[in-house]
């Protein structure tokens, strides 16, 4: 059976690479040691591994790549049964399965995102977070880990979620949690802020909030908890760092990338 593992980061060389010892015929494109025709590799391969995410602006997201292809080609150049699996796929394709929206990819890739933030607030300040008071947005599988590390570490963390259930939750792993309203408190008083919110949550209002000498650490996706013309604006310095796990632990997040869509094959009949 051939797998073809198109695009993205080093990642993508992982996965590759999994796939290969695993006895698999698997061939690559679009990565900065490959320079295989995309659509070759694709045409008769039984599962094309794309990227996450797959595409930006319309074309692969290929960023070691020198060529440009556009992301709607791809996926005509299949043989009809080829299965895609991929990051964030256009809606509604054919033979196609978006693991960025899998329970099972979304929890064991928080963890890795909860490790490197740890490593990039370590990084990026100044203090020991044992006794930093910090601050996190939103409470899913992200915040969740997030804050089990940094209250292991011996800070002071506060959750800041809109839900009652998610601050329930935060309580009941004794950590302190308020609501929205108290965002302009909970920002003044903090060292170390993350968001996990992947949505505009601080206006220009609220990035006086922010105090000088505290570190701001974007975990969400686009379009981020400030806008990117915004952030010039806000009194913290500012990190941006989402696909952290492709930055600070990419062999990691390749197996988790292959463990899923391995998962994928076996569940459509296609791996033992």
């Amino acid at each position: 059976m051939k797998i073809a593992v198109i695009g993205g980061d080093k990642r993508m060389s992982a996965v590759a690479r999994l796939f290969c010892e695993s006895g698999y015929d698997c061939e690559t494109a679009a990565t900065a040691s490959r320079s295989n025709d995309v659509f070759e590799v694709i045409k008769d391969s039984a599962v094309t591994v794309l990227p996450l995410p797959c595409q930006k602006g319309g074309k692969l997201n290929a960023p070691t790549s020198n060529k440009e292809i556009y992301v709607g080609d791809i996926f005509t150049a299949g043989s009809g049964k080829t299965l895609f699996v991929g990051g964030m796929l256009p809606p509604d394709l054919p033979q196609s399965e978006d693991i960025s929206l899998r329970e099972d990819f979304l929890l064991k890739n928080a963890v890795l995102t909860a490790e490197g933030a740890i490593e990039l607030a370590l990084c990026e300040s100044d203090f020991s977070l044992f006794g930093a008071r910090v601050a996190i947005f939103g409470y899913g599988r992200i915040g969740a880990r997030l804050a089990s590390l940094l209250n292991a570490f011996g800070a002071e963390v506060t959750v800041v979620a809109r839900r009652s259930e998610s601050r329930a939750l935060a309580e009941i792993s004794r950590l302190s949690a308020v609501g929205f309203e108290k965002a302009a408190e909970v920002l003044r008083s903090s060292d170390v802020i993350f968001n996990t919110v992947p949505k505009r949550i601080f206006g220009k209002a609220e990035l006086s909030s922010f105090r000088q000498d505290s570190l701001y650490i974007e975990l969400a996706s686009p379009p981020y908890g400030i806008a990117e013309e915004d952030m010039a604006l806000c009194n913290a310095k500012t990190v941006l760092a989402s696909g952290l796990p492709g930055k600070t632990a990419f062999e990691s997040a390749g197996r988790i990338i292959f463990d899923t869509v391995l998962a994928v094959m076996r569940e459509r009949g296609l791996a033992v």
